[in-house]
């Protein structure tokens, strides 16, 4: 499946006139990176979940590396959906809208069915299940359904589907104005809004900062479009020196916002301590694969595959089997780290059949009804 070039020179570019997908059409460590990310999140909000179950001491740390798990989600959306824009926008033979609408349609089928079943879920059991705790804010319902909001009191991970969807729309709306230069347009979506960022940081104190289109989590996303535009030029020269870089400064960036306290940190510390890092890191798994060097093992690449729907169940599970825990009167009786595999167990088996029996099939079908095909000229 890789097609690796036959020579290389020194500086890692290697002489290929071919687009980078045409050489890498799946890569195979992308996917065991999304399947890692979504463990590290289900494993940090497992513990997480309730107090007292003999995990306190390491509460702080659980949180800021269930954290990172959403970084690496985002560089690496950063990267996929710059390199499908980049892949389909310039070769599309159908007008503006068309290439749009179809790409705007792939990334809806992909985020919202499996979500809307699990919110509605939470929205029936409302009356006697906490899906939240009461500090976080109750947004409108309509809000959180559309994912319009990151502040969501049913499913608190969809936080980072918000960002999702507000980069989505700005490659949708990129697409709108040039399939053929829709590099050109976002690099010019991405000037301005450093600019913007910039301007509200050091000058303005608007307080922007607050909002998604100006959060500085929004660099992850560029971070990841920096590493597709390094991988579609074939600079893959540095994979091993980029790993050891990222993990090393991942480590590190992880421990100076734990004692910092990184919940009440501004969103900068978490772009630039774990953000950057991410960035490092993604970069060279794809490197690694594409100069064939090495790769994850079959069982991440299946993990990655499911790890969106491992992303969305797994609170609505944990929280479900807490109430039940706490009303059959389980807490305190029963050693936490037995609770908390009572919980992990079932979710993490939820997200690999949603995977199999809801999000693939629900995406297949919509994809079939809504996506505009090319028509066939005889």
């Amino acid at each position: 499946m890789i097609s690796a070039p036959s020579e290389t020179p020194t500086i890692g570019i290697a002489p290929s006139s071919k687009p980078i997908w045409a050489e890498l059409p799946v890569i195979n460590n992308i996917q065991a990176m999304r399947g890692i990310a979504s463990i590290i999140v289900f494993i940090g909000h497992a513990c997480l979940l309730q107090p007292g179950l003999g995990l306190d001491r390491l509460f702080n740390l659980f949180g800021v590396t269930a954290s990172t798990g959403v970084d690496i989600f985002f560089v690496i959306s950063g990267f996929i959906i710059t390199t499908v824009a980049m892949k389909n926008g310039p070769s599309s033979v159908v007008g503006h809208g068309t290439t749009a609408w179809n790409f705007g349609i792939k990334r809806f089928t992909r985020i919202y069915p499996v979500y809307w079943i699990v919110f509605a879920l939470t929205c029936l059991l409302a009356p006697w299940i906490q899906y939240s705790p009461d500090f976080v804010v109750r947004e409108p319902i309509v809000q959180q359904a559309l994912l319009l909001t990151h502040v969501n009191s049913h499913i608190m991970a969809a936080w980072s589907l918000c960002f999702e969807i507000y980069f989505y729309s700005i490659v949708v709306a990129a697409l709108l104005v040039s399939p053929k230069y829709v590099g050109h347009v976002l690099a010019f979506w991405v000037a301005s809004i450093t600019a913007i960022i910039a301007y509200d940081f050091f000058i303005g104190q608007h307080g922007w900062i607050g909002l998604v289109p100006m959060s500085p989590l929004i660099f992850e996303f560029i971070f990841g479009m920096a590493v597709a535009y390094l991988i579609n030029r074939r600079i893959t020269g540095f994979a091993v020196t980029t790993a050891i870089i990222g993990i090393v400064t991942l480590m590190a960036g992880m421990e100076i916002m734990r004692l910092r306290g990184w919940s009440t940190l501004n969103p900068w510390w978490r772009t630039f301590y774990a953000g950057v890092p991410c960035a490092f890191i993604v970069y060279s798994v794809i490197a690694l694969e594409y100069r064939k060097i090495w790769t994850f093992s079959p069982f991440w690449v299946r993990l990655g595959d499911a790890s969106y729907s491992i992303y969305i169940w797994h609170q609505f599970i944990f929280y479900t089997l807490l109430k039940i825990c706490v009303t059959a009167g389980l807490i305190g009786r029963v050693p936490g780290l037995v609770l908390i595999a009572g919980w992990m167990i079932p979710a993490f088996f939820m997200g690999i059949a949603s995977y199999k029996y809801l999000e693939l099939p629900l995406q297949r079908k919509l994809n079939e009804w809504l996506l505009v095909r090319r028509r066939q000229t005889l």
